[in-house]
């Protein structure tokens, strides 16, 4: 029991230090590239990195089941921390070798994410699941406070290689808790293709989910730090205008978690979908800061809702499927792969338009599509409505 407490607090103190080494790798490799090279460049980056991924959730998974949770996670952070030293030392030169960097790129991000999500699983119960999640949502909007600002400012005074050098030194700090952890899950027989045997409406659902929360996350991670780059004129109006957005973040994780409205979170959804498609329309007939600024609130709003309420919602779903005790591993597996595919689907687009992304408009017009996403996350939140009172 002391063991499993010390884990959890553990596993908090990896997620606050991974969250931050990942806004630097997503954010600024993004706005980078935008930067040296074209909104193009950044497009290519991501769409190589999604190359290895089918085949490194299959690695993953064989060694989250048969050697270690610990070394896989390792092996995820020693890749990160190869690329970003590998970004310093190519610095402009970094546009000749997209493809090995993307590549390394993927490879980090299926090892880290992977191994992270199925140790949170195995270490946090069901019950308890609300208040982790809520409590990772609330660290990483912390993050998004304080560190925008400060990073926009140290990217203006000294450019992108300080930057990438901090996420250096959170990746070094992960592994020394990594290392220190007692991180321990259970060991079976990987059966990747076990989870499409008797295929549910649950497994559908789960399925599409994911693939849209693909497309959602290939959207906004790619696009909303360049919007906000060109409308603010420069990083540091992005960093002062992130930490306003997350302040407001973090007060409805709080209530969210405090007041375990979780059955409620259908009513959430269905709201935040419409405000958020309104204020995208609106932002294609006049794209300025205040409509946009609505959107972004709601969008930290939706994406808080989706972290506390509909993550552990879906474990318990996972946990009610037969044999899910012994194929938590494949089950994670099974949901990177929509989650790849939508990315995938959103950034092939993003490549066909291509320079017109720049244009606020056709962003808008973009954003006012994903609006409809959160309308389907009610009907999998009605769906599962017994589920959701058994997590409360």
């Amino acid at each position: 029991m002391i063991n499993k407490l010390k884990l959890v607090s553990g596993l908090i103190y990896i997620q606050f230090f991974h969250a931050l080494a990942e806004n630097i790798n997503y954010i600024f490799i993004t706005l980078y590239l935008w930067r040296q090279f074209s909104i193009t460049s950044v497009i290519q980056f991501r769409i190589y990195e999604l190359i290895l991924i089918p085949v490194m959730v299959l690695i993953v998974g064989y060694l989250l089941d048969r050697v270690s949770a610990k070394i896989s996670f390792l092996i995820g952070l020693v890749t990160f921390f190869i690329q970003l030293i590998l970004f310093i030392y190519l610095g402009e030169n970094s546009v000749n070798y997209l493809v090995p960097l993307a590549l390394l790129s993927g490879m980090s991000t299926s090892f880290r994410f992977l191994s992270l999500n199925i140790i949170s699983q195995n270490a946090v119960e069901i019950k308890d699941q609300i208040k982790y999640f809520s409590q990772i949502d609330i660290n990483s909007k912390l993050i998004n406070i304080g560190f925008p600002v400060i990073s926009g400012l140290l990217v203006y005074l000294f450019g992108y290689n300080f930057i990438f050098s901090l996420a250096i030194l959170s990746i070094l700090i992960i592994i020394k808790l990594v290392l220190l952890a007692p991180i321990k899950i259970n060991q079976n027989s990987y059966s990747p293709y076990m989870v499409y045997k008797d295929w549910d409406k649950e497994k559908t659902i789960l399925f599409v989910v994911n693939f849209f929360w693909g497309i959602e996350y290939a959207l906004f991670a790619t696009l909303i730090p360049i919007i906000v780059t060109i409308m603010l004129n420069g990083e540091l109006g992005w960093g002062i205008f992130t930490s306003i957005i997350s302040l407001i973040g973090v007060g409805y994780s709080y209530f969210f978690q405090k007041s375990e409205l979780l059955n409620k979170s259908i009513a959430s959804l269905v709201i935040f979908g419409f405000i958020i498609t309104t204020a995208s329309i609106m932002f294609v007939v006049n794209p300025g800061i205040i409509f946009f600024f609505i959107f972004m609130i709601f969008l930290q709003l939706w994406q808080s809702t989706q972290m506390i309420g509909l993550k552990p919602l879906m474990n318990k779903i996972i946990k009610n499927e037969p044999n899910s005790s012994i194929l938590t591993t494949e089950f994670n597996v099974f949901m990177e792969i929509p989650f790849m595919i939508g990315r995938l689907l959103l950034l092939l687009i993003l490549f066909v338009v291509g320079s017109d992304l720049e244009n606020l408009r056709m962003v808008g017009f973009l954003f006012a599509i994903l609006g409809f996403i959160p309308l389907y996350e009610s009907k999998f939140v009605i769906r599962s409505k017994q589920a959701i009172q058994k997590a409360i």
